[in-house]
């Protein structure tokens, strides 16, 4: 079959990209053409390149090109339906990732307006509905996540969304709090499977990641290495004196930290060694692949580490916020996938500052890491991923069979 995927591909984010050519790889080896639908928002394209260093987007914009089909560029919900008619897509796959992230405007007092809400996080758009209101191909979701959506504001749309959901022939998603996202919307008439993100079957897809040896020469990095990355500044970051005290304690184990960016770039950690832009998505799953540790935030990271049993503490910055202060942690997507696979004490909130854990605590997490127990849990989850895509895709040929001739 020829399959069209709607995810965020172009994202300058290492996480997205990973995810999309997860996607790209697996439906590959199933035998089918997978063609990524090139849909980029301008309001939310312009966001990203705004705080992307140049030559790290033309990095990320390079992988895009080399690795995946695309269609023509789409800016609106017409041309992606347009570019489905036109590729002849005998289906579409939605995700994975934060597709179904619903936001409303927010008073900033930190800049005295409100925030404004980008095409791809108001409904409708093509996550929700990729083939049109009239489209006869089938689509299927697969692990989508809301992220910290306070989907119950949504009330006043809530019959236009939950219609919409009802149009997915097969849907699967990413953690709890979208399962219980879907059932509202629905009236639990759908209740969707929680399933894994697609990275977590990546090397069952052999991607070609460079050897350790060839990554070490090329970052100048020591045999033993970990992985820290921090953003934020004061409010969420890790003071000074907490990584040089880390630095120290890695060091007597005959560890080295070294920083790891995000694609906006590094903090300016007080280490002596770093990670530089531009980064090949490639280059930073393989970094992390043959790390020794990661510790750190944002969550793809956190999936790598696991995916390969590589010991990890992830300083958690998700969770909705409640009016001026209060974070509930409970909508985390970290907090949930480490309390799944019983990791929980392997995560800080970094909202809660006055319980920060010191760097004994966190190099005692890292050491006691239960390397043979995640193997066997991610062995688990890349056998469910690779489920996931069989379902979602037997649904997408079994809805095409059932066609009128």
């Amino acid at each position: 079959m020829k399959i069209g995927l709607l995810t965020y591909h172009w994202a300058p984010n290492f996480g997205a990209q990973m995810q999309t050519y997860a996607s790209v790889l697996r439906l590959r080896a199933m035998g089918h053409e997978p063609v990524v639908i090139n849909w980029r928002p301008m309001d939310s394209e312009q966001k990203f390149k705004a705080r992307i260093p140049g030559e790290q987007w033309e990095v990320v914009q390079k992988f895009a090109g080399d690795f995946f089909d695309m269609t023509p560029l789409c800016r609106d919900e017409k041309e992606v339906w347009q570019a489905v008619r036109d590729e002849k897509m005998d289906g579409v796959l939605v995700g994975s990732d934060s597709l179904f992230n619903l936001m409303l405007p927010r008073f900033s007092l930190r800049r005295l307006r409100k925030s404004r809400v980008f095409s791809d996080h108001a409904f409708p758009n093509p996550f929700w509905m990729p083939c049109g209101p009239e489209g006869n191909v089938p689509y299927a979701g697969l692990s989508i996540s809301s992220q910290n959506s306070p989907y119950h504001a949504f009330a006043p749309q809530k019959d236009a969304i939950g219609a919409a959901l009802r149009r997915f022939r097969y849907l699967s998603v990413r953690d709890e709090w979208t399962r219980q996202m879907v059932e509202y919307f629905t009236d639990g008439a759908v209740s969707p499977p929680v399933t894994p993100d697609p990275v977590f079957a990546m090397e069952q897809n052999r991607p070609p990641v460079a050897s350790k040896a060839e990554l070490c020469r090329r970052y100048g990095l020591p045999e033993r290495y970990v992985l820290v990355s921090f953003f934020g500044e004061g409010q969420s970051s890790a003071s000074p004196t907490w990584i040089r005290h880390f630095s120290k304690l890695a060091g007597r184990r005959g560890l080295t930290c070294v920083e790891f960016p995000r694609a906006e770039g590094c903090q300016r950690l007080p280490l002596d060694h770093r990670i530089p832009l531009p980064l090949s998505p490639l280059d930073w799953y393989g970094l992390i692949r043959h790390a020794s540790a990661y510790v750190g935030m944002l969550m793809h990271p956190i999936v790598v580490a696991l995916h390969n049993a590589v010991p990890c503490y992830s300083f958690d910055n998700y969770g909705m916020l409640h009016g001026l202060r209060r974070r509930d942690e409970r909508n985390s997507k970290i907090f949930l996938l480490l309390r799944e696979l019983g990791l929980e004490g392997n995560r800080h909130s970094v909202f809660r500052r006055l319980t920060w854990p010191s760097p004994e605590a966190v190099m005692e997490r890292l050491c006691s890491f239960d390397k043979e127990m995640v193997g066997k849990q991610m062995q688990e989850r890349a056998e469910a991923c690779m489920d996931n895509y069989r379902r979602a895709v037997a649904t997408l040929m079994d809805s095409i069979q059932a066609r009128p001739t």
